[in-house]
């Protein structure tokens, strides 16, 4: 790996970290507000929506860790060699 493309890789790690830390608050923050609404007062819709945003949220955050993981094993990788 050149010198450039280790420097490229190593950026995108470091923007995958970011992003998946504000997932990661995104995702706190949204149980924590989740946790003072009285979820058997909501509708059967709302409690769906709720469900599959929570979801969605973390998807997203396990894309961008396996994403991470990837790129760090590429420079693991490449520098073995």
């Amino acid at each position: 790996m050149t010198v450039s493309a280790t420097h490229a890789a190593v950026a995108a790690i470091a923007s995958i970290d970011r992003e998946t830390a504000r997932l990661r608050r995104l995702l706190n923050h949204r149980e924590t507000f989740l946790s003072g609404i009285d979820r058997a007062a909501l509708t059967t819709a709302e409690n769906a929506r709720i469900a599959e945003r929570e979801a969605a949220l973390s998807l997203e955050l396990r894309l961008r860790e396996i994403e991470g993981d990837a790129l760090l094993w590429r420079l693991f990788h490449d520098g073995m060699e």
